[in-house]
Formats: structure tokens, sequence, C-alpha cells
């Protein structure tokens, strides 16, 4: 049987653990160190370190689509997508275009569509966390 005792070491994206292994029979300790030198540890170490500070922080944006009934006419749905997307603070490269408002504030991007002669506007968030894009959304419905 074998115990080990890891030691930590933080990455930016990650931990390694190295997990010093020795025989607790009544032989002679046989552990990591004495089958590897420092230095091979040491670059084992920081080869583990840097591999696990490559790899991707997160899976991927996560996004919140919803869709709301209106009554307004195409140009009336445009005006509130602008006002709303103000009001919201997502304002940088603010866009109106034929059918649809989009802004962005810091990671986070949302567009409010109108889908002419169907009396819906469908609401898209996208941004790194969840919940904050969920907030976005319940925000931006609000406001319209």
């Amino acid at each position: 049987m074998t115990n080990a005792k890891p030691q930590e070491i933080a990455g930016t994206t990650g931990v390694v653990y190295i997990a010093t292994i020795h025989s607790t029979t009544n032989g002679p300790r046989c552990g990591l160190k004495d089958q590897m030198t420092s230095k091979t540890l040491f670059r084992a170490t920081l080869t583990a370190s840097l591999l696990a500070g490559a790899l991707p922080a997160t899976a991927g944006p996560s996004m919140s689509t919803s869709l709301q009934a209106t009554t307004l006419d195409l140009g009336e749905c445009l005006k509130r997508g602008e006002a709303i997307m103000r009001e919201a603070g997502l304002t940088r490269n603010l866009q109106v275009q034929q059918l649809s408002v989009s802004g962005e504030q810091g990671e986070y991007t949302a567009s409010v569509r109108c889908v002419p002669g169907k009396d819906v506007v469908l609401f898209v968030v996208a941004g790194p966390r969840p919940d904050r894009a969920s907030r976005f959304m319940a925000d931006l419905r609000g406001r319209f």
C-alpha cells in the first residue's frame, strides 16, 4: 500500500498535484525523490504548471434567450429596443439595424430583435457567466 501527500502548485487556470509516494512495507523506503533527481522533479513540476496554465479557463460563453409578445410596429419596436439597451448600459458598439438593435457592456453582448408580422420580440444575451447573462436578460425584458 502507498500513501500520497500531495504538494499543491497553483496555476492561473488550475491546480497541479504532485504526489510523494513511499512504501509502507517493512522494506527500505522508496520515494519519488529516490527515483528522480531534484532537477528532474523541478522540470516535471514546471512543465505541469505551464500545461495547466495553457488550458482554457472556461468552456465558452453562455447565452440567454427569450421571446416576449409585443403590439408595437417595427419602427416603435426598434426605438424601444435602442432605449432599453441604453438604459441597461449596453452602449458600446450600439447598432440599430433593419430588424434588431445590439450593444455591448464589458464581456457581454445583447441583441433585441423585432419580428414584424409575428408580434414578438426576441432577446439574446451572451457572455462568460450564465448568472450575469440571465440578469441582463431579465433587465432587458423588464424594461421593454
